[in-house]
């Protein structure tokens, strides 16, 4: 443990700051301290800040951040996280609102780039799970009966042993209560809970330790599966170097996946938000980031699809790429077609990537908000429309089960539309242009295979040679390119 003016090699690297909250329970007077690069324990929190005035560290008020501060002050969250931190026998404490200046752009931005490193570091975060705003503070006052378990002890089924089993009268399985709590509807919340060691979790019912093995309840109950956000990552290091790349690609689309579920305030936020873990990704692989997306998951990665047109719109103010899934604010699947693409028996013929451009607003996140952004492709682009109303069901097909798409406007000998698009919005256009991503066989059964084509929906822009991605979806058949010459185009 360090304190204000004396440095200490135990721990890890601190943030750049804390919030001193006093050595021991004692009451007094916290404080927001320059940490200097020392070594230290700190605990983090957790929270749903709402949309009510709070008590901030700005500019104006830094120098009286460092003075100190009454407690009273604080929303009710932030202040029993302090109560928290000493209780645990914890000097510090780590808490965005504070130790982040608000309006000073630069320091956003560093900071919001050391996520991983501040959430992963920490002795505990303290997770107001249950709380949807920064005033409703920790604790619960849950009904005795939501903790009383009773535990019975039986043979198995199978006669291998005696085991135990328990029944209680709570809210639901410890994923209902955690991840369907206020908490996890936040998109920030997502990285905090995955970058993070160990955690206590003020529930609706009860509390919850979570740490990267299990998860333990206070009423006794022991949970040796891990949460799925906590095994994404955390199996990643010890992976073989050969498989690693695939496997992080899979663990990150699952990440955007369900990030896109959540909710943001700020809709700028939607990059730095999981910056990261991006930044996490980008230590294991050394991929190199373009905008939500990886160069090394190219071409497939263009291949993600939004779950309805009804929920998901594009932004309202531009803030990435229409190739990124970041573009558009709604639930998506980030590997969307891509699935198909890489269940592919033989890949025949793929989107070639010339170059691209990526512009960083703040060069203090390289994963974070970007100005602008383009990728060169060389590819066959082939006209075409869809139909105005889209299929009532959808039986797999091609490529698995997914919601249902609109058909082509083109028909085979039997009648039927050869291919399905999934449009990015609702009032996409119904006429554009199929960027062919990638071309495979696949198997589809009794012994046969199908050439199947994957496409993302553009339409031109500005300056001839430039289009934006407004869909995706697929083609089935032979021949359905050949007629069309690969040509140079500029993405953006």
């Amino acid at each position: 443990m360090v304190d204000g003016s004396e440095s200490s090699q135990s721990g890890n690297t601190l943030p750049s700051r804390l919030i001193n909250v006093g050595p021991g329970k004692e009451s007094c007077s916290p404080f927001l301290w320059e940490t200097e690069g020392k070594k230290g324990r700190y605990a983090v929190l957790s929270y749903s800040w709402g949309r009510s005035s709070s008590f901030k560290t700005k500019k104006s008020t830094y120098n009286d951040r460092l003075k100190g501060f009454d407690v009273a002050q604080l929303p009710n969250t932030i202040r029993d996280a302090v109560f928290i931190t000493r209780e645990l026998g914890l000097q510090f404490l780590w808490v965005d609102a504070l130790c982040i200046i608000q309006d000073d752009d630069a320091d956003w931005a560093t900071e919001s780039a050391r996520m991983d490193g501040i959430y992963g570091n920490a002795v505990i975060t303290i997770a107001a799970a249950a709380s949807k705003d920064k005033w409703e503070g920790c604790f619960r006052n849950a009904s005795p009966a939501a903790t009383q378990t009773v535990a019975l002890t039986s043979q198995c089924s199978n006669g291998s042993g005696i085991g135990v089993m328990f029944i209680s009268s709570r809210i639901g399985s410890v994923n209902e209560v955690l991840e369907r709590s206020q908490l996890c509807s936040r998109a920030w919340t997502l990285q905090e809970r995955a970058c993070s060691r160990r955690s206590i979790n003020f529930a609706q019912d009860q509390l919850y330790w979570e740490c990267q093995r299990h998860c333990t309840a206070e009423d006794g109950m022991v949970f040796t599966e891990r949460s799925a956000i906590n095994k994404c990552l955390s199996t990643i290091s010890v992976l073989p170097t050969k498989s690693r790349f695939s496997s992080v690609m899979t663990c990150w689309h699952w990440l955007v996946t369900e990030y896109s579920q959540r909710e943001l305030f700020a809709k700028s936020d939607k990059l730095p938000a999981i910056s990261g873990l991006a930044s996490q990704i980008q230590r294991h692989t050394g991929a190199q980031y373009l905008a939500g997306l990886w160069r090394e998951d190219l071409p497939r990665a263009f291949l993600w699809h939004i779950s309805s047109e009804d929920t998901s719109a594009p932004a309202t103010k531009w803030r990435s790429p229409s190739w990124s899934w970041a573009s558009i604010d709604g639930p998506l699947t980030s590997q969307g077609l891509s699935v198909g693409a890489l269940t592919s028996r033989e890949t025949l013929e793929e989107l070639i990537i010339l170059s691209f451009k990526v512009d960083i607003l703040n060069k203090n996140n390289m994963f974070g908000e970007v100005r602008s952004a383009e990728i060169t492709v060389n590819g066959r682009l082939r006209p075409t429309r869809r139909a105005l109303q889209k299929h009532q069901f959808d039986y797999g097909g091609w490529i698995g089960n997914i919601s249902p798409g609109y058909p082509l406007d083109e028909y085979d000998e039997t009648g039927c539309s050869i291919g399905k698009c999934y449009p990015d919005f609702i009032d996409a256009p119904p006429e554009f242009y199929c960027l062919l991503v990638h071309s495979g066989t696949k198997d589809i059964g009794r012994g046969l295979f199908a050439l199947v084509h994957y496409f993302i929906c553009v339409v031109e822009v500005r300056e001839a040679g430039t289009y934006k991605r407004i869909g995706a979806g697929y083609l089935a058949g032979e021949g359905q390119f050949e007629s069309y010459e690969p040509t140079t185009l500029r993405l953006v």
